[in-house]
This record gives structure tokens, C-alpha cells and sequence, in this order.
């Protein structure tokens, strides 16, 4: 479920789903942005037993990063070449832990031997 919300995230950064809704009407991109909020909170809500068994720490970095780069969007919406970097350099740090913390979970759920079917 969570591979299928961060193929929506990508493709709205893709092609700036949101950012293009903007343009056609405020009040559109306010509601894509809240839908996102909504299936995140979903699925930490479903997979929060989970997600507490594992190294949420990098999840954590990755929310802190992504939000850091909201603020700076929100905060400063110029179009000089340090608001492009910082701006994309924190999501990409955030799209680093995020993508780290799945892998390691995913890794560490292949390899537990509670996981394992005898044979």
C-alpha cells in the first residue's frame, strides 16, 4: 500500500499535479493535498504495530526532511537558485529516508525467520 502512495506521490511531483491545480483553483489543491494527508494517516494508522517494530527513526527523518521542505515552499515561494535548492534538496533527502526505511523493512521482513516457511 504503501509503494502505490509513493507512486502517487511521484507522479503529482512528476507532473506538479498539485501545483497545476493551483493554477486552475486554489481550492483543489488544498483538497489533493488533504487527500494525501488522509491515506497517509490511514496507513499509519493500519500499519502502526508494524511500523513500530521497525527502525521508524528513518520514517521520522523522513517526515522531518519532507515537512522541512513544505515550510521552505510555503515560506519562501521565490524562484531564485537557493529556493530550488533547498527546497528540492530536502525532498530528496526526505525521498532518501523514506525510500531507506522501507527498504530495511522490507529487507528485514524477507529475512526473519519467523517469516520463513520450513520446507
Amino acid at each position: 500500500m504503501f509503494g502505490l502512495f509513493s507512486i502517487a506521490l511521484m507522479l503529482d511531483d512528476l507532473f506538479l499535479i498539485h501545483e497545476y491545480a493551483q493554477e486552475w483553483n486554489s481550492l483543489l489543491e488544498k483538497a489533493i493535498i488533504l487527500t494525501y494527508a488522509l491515506i497517509l494517516f490511514i496507513l499509519l494508522f493500519h500499519f502502526r504495530r508494524i511500523i513500530l517494530q521497525s527502525r521508524f527513526v528513518l520514517l521520522l527523518a523522513a517526515f522531518f526532511f519532507f515537512g522541512l521542505s513544505v515550510a521552505v515552499d510555503f515560506f519562501h515561494p521565490g524562484g531564485t537558485a537557493w529556493y530550488f535548492l533547498v527546497e528540492d534538496g530536502t525532498k530528496f533527502t526526505g525521498i532518501v529516508f523514506w525510500s531507506g526505511f522501507f527498504i530495511n523493512s522490507s529487507y528485514h521482513s524477507l529475512t526473519n525467520s519467523d517469516n520463513r516457511r520450513e520446507v
